[in-house]
């Protein structure tokens, strides 16, 4: 039926507290099955003190979960984006998977990390029958950024061979304050080793713009279209969403075409790091990025967000 793996390249910490980023698969007998491509991406945050038990517990919830979403989409001919929008974010449930608040103990939450990523085979998990699922669709309203997420005319690099380089999608500013908790995005191309980050932008005028927050998502491991769910990116109204790399020598190409009211590119910088702010030259395109979230208050912190940090050559080793 399905299966879950912890992906080693998203794992690390966010907002100074353990993030692990899980890819969901599809059995080859399944009739939506698409080779390695992961058919959802999902991150949790465990605590410190949580168990591997209720780790895999937490793992194999999610799974249940997003095979059945997925699953009633595929068998209505909806779109996932439409439907996951209506659900609702509440405490302990899946779209919430974020704790607020300022996490106590950055030192132990690293050690966290490091130790499952060491162990990440022992976490995979396997279904093959999904209990019942209360999906939680509803009518609900929610953030919208971003320009819609389809193959498109041309190309933009967030890295190449040589340099890198960031871009921000004005065609859609933020309706709401709150939380982007979920980031799609299509890509041409996308070489092993690549790392994809996330940001919000603050609009300062005549092209400048300000980071106001972000989250590295890792390695994009499939072309075409992503999502990811399970993000805590804080998004003020009227802000903009946007996106790079900041690693050289890895290719993560994303769609870009003509459209709307342009798209802002800084080459040869990396901006999505929270208060990291620098210039923009603009074109009258638009790129197939696109979040959405839930209206709220967020979580920014001016902290410790990495993931590369965590996880050193020879753990990276151990796949």
């Amino acid at each position: 039926m399905a299966y879950a793996q912890i992906n080693l390249t998203g794992c690390g910490i966010h907002k100074n507290r353990a993030k692990l980023r899980l890819d969901f698969f599809l059995n080859p007998d399944e009739p939506n099955y698409n080779g390695d491509t992961p058919f959802h991406s999902h991150f949790i945050y465990p605590d410190k003190n949580t168990s591997d038990a209720d780790i895999k517990a937490e793992i194999e919830k999610c799974l249940n979960y997003f095979y059945a979403f997925h699953q009633y989409c595929w068998d209505k001919g909806l779109n996932f984006i439409d439907e996951w929008k209506k659900v609702p974010s509440r405490k302990g449930q899946v779209r919430q998977p974020f704790v607020k608040g300022e996490a106590k103990d950055v030192k132990a939450n690293k050690a966290k990390v490091q130790n499952i990523v060491k162990r990440a085979k022992s976490f995979q998990v396997g279904i093959a029958k999904v209990p019942p699922q209360d999906l939680d669709i509803g009518e609900k309203g929610t953030i919208d950024v971003g320009s819609a997420v389809i193959d498109r005319q041309s190309t933009q690099a967030l890295s190449s061979s040589t340099w890198v380089q960031t871009v921000i999608d004005f065609n859609n500013p933020a309706n709401a304050a709150g939380v982007i908790d979920t980031v799609e995005a299509y890509f041409s191309t996308a070489s092993e080793g690549n790392v994809f980050r996330v940001g919000t932008f603050q609009d300062d005028g005549s092209g400048d713009f300000t980071c106001h927050d972000a989250e590295e998502i890792g390695e994009v491991e499939s072309t075409g279209y992503n999502k990811f769910t399970g993000l805590s990116i804080d998004i003020d109204e009227g802000e903009y969403i946007g996106a790079d790399s900041d690693t050289v020598g890895h290719y993560l190409v994303i769609e870009y075409g003509p459209s709307g009211s342009g798209v802002y590119v800084a080459f040869a910088e990396s901006y999505c790091d929270p208060s990291d702010s620098g210039h923009f030259n603009d074109a009258p395109y638009a790129i197939s990025l696109y979040g959405t979230g839930t209206e709220g208050v967020g979580n920014h912190l001016l902290a410790e967000d990495t993931n590369t940090l965590l996880i050193d050559e020879n753990i990276l080793l151990v796949q």
